[in-house]
């Protein structure tokens, strides 16, 4: 009991202490203590003169590093330039017939790919204009047969207009019939006009009623034919019409089915012609380094000459540099 006692004044004071001094330390100090940490590691690295210069070399040999992979990339560009202008030199060359020895076999190789390739072009313009042509006559032939489609449903009017006719007839005559044989059961169950009038005046009026109801049944089996006959005809003309058209597509499919074996034909052509300048790069590439080892005086090739000896220039600075980054 006196142990409870005595425990319980130490238990009440720490449920009174602070949240925070519970929880650790603030804030404010860890900050604190990071800071002096960072300052006692600066004051180290000021002392320590090898650390220094293990950190400046190492900064320096990645700055000298990259400096030098920038210096690599602009001697390939400059490198890639040279190739060109030895490409241009050797098309210029070849355009002028300018020989030099050595370069025989490189220029029998460029006059077998030059005369294939000027076939291969011929051919090109040949393949295009036919192309040219079957895409106009497509047209064309497309033209008309929408025009005699046109033709043919305008041929269709005048019986789709009397169809219309017609039926508006029929309905007429309907309504007639109705108003007739509800004049004939008026009359015989003694209702409506008829029935007011004398036996011999009504006889006549039921007579009257039967003759018009005899002749709305002629007019409707005019009628009934003459519209039968617009149908057969308008069918007729929707068959013929759908045949045509069936025709139209199919030939239509042929046509486009030509166009598109001449577009492969025109496509191979031309994979060949882009073939052959490929071929003739390196061969181009090879007569005008020739040219230029050689230096043959001529005003066509003089520019050229020019341009690379400004290249060789930047590439042999370019290398300078290289090497003392080393």
């Amino acid at each position: 009991m006196s142990a409870m006692i005595s425990i319980s004044p130490v238990t009440s004071s720490l449920q009174s202490l602070p949240d925070t001094a519970r929880e650790g330390l603030p804030y404010w100090i860890f900050w604190l203590l990071l800071s002096i940490i960072l300052l006692l590691l600066f004051f180290i690295f000021l002392r320590d003169k090898d650390l220094r210069h293990r950190l400046s070399a190492f900064l320096s040999g990645a700055k000298r590093k990259m400096l030098r992979l920038r210096l690599q990339a602009k001697l390939r560009k400059e490198k890639d330039k040279k190739s060109g202008l030895w490409k241009e030199l050797g098309r210029k060359a070849w355009s002028e017939d300018i020989q030099v020895g050595g370069t025989a076999e490189v220029c029998l190789k460029l006059k077998v790919l030059e005369e294939e390739k000027c076939a291969r072009q011929a051919e090109w313009h040949e393949v295009y204009s036919q192309i040219e042509a079957l895409g106009k006559r497509h047209e064309d032939v497309r033209k008309s047969q929408h025009e005699a489609v046109r033709a043919d449903k305008a041929l269709k009017m005048p019986f789709e207009e009397r169809l219309a006719e017609l039926k508006s007839l029929e309905k007429d005559l309907k309504k007639k019939r109705a108003e007739a044989e509800r004049e004939t059961r008026d009359a015989a169950a003694g209702r409506g006009p008829a029935a007011k009038e004398d036996t011999e005046t009504a006889r006549s009026m039921v007579d009257e009623i039967k003759a018009r109801l005899t002749g709305i049944a002629e007019e409707e089996e005019r009628l009934g034919a003459e519209k039968a006959a617009v149908l057969a005809e308008l069918d007729a003309r929707d068959r013929k019409i759908h045949e045509l058209e069936l025709k139209h597509r199919e030939e239509d499919r042929v046509s486009e089915e030509g166009i598109r074996e001449w577009e492969k034909k025109k496509e191979a052509v031309q994979q060949r012609i882009i073939e052959l300048k490929k071929t003739s790069e390196p061969l181009y590439e090879s007569l005008g380094k020739t040219l230029d080892e050689s230096r043959i005086e001529h005003k066509e090739l003089a520019l050229c000459y020019f341009q690379i000896d400004s290249i060789n220039k930047g590439i042999q600075d370019l290398q300078t540099q290289i090497e003392k980054l080393q």
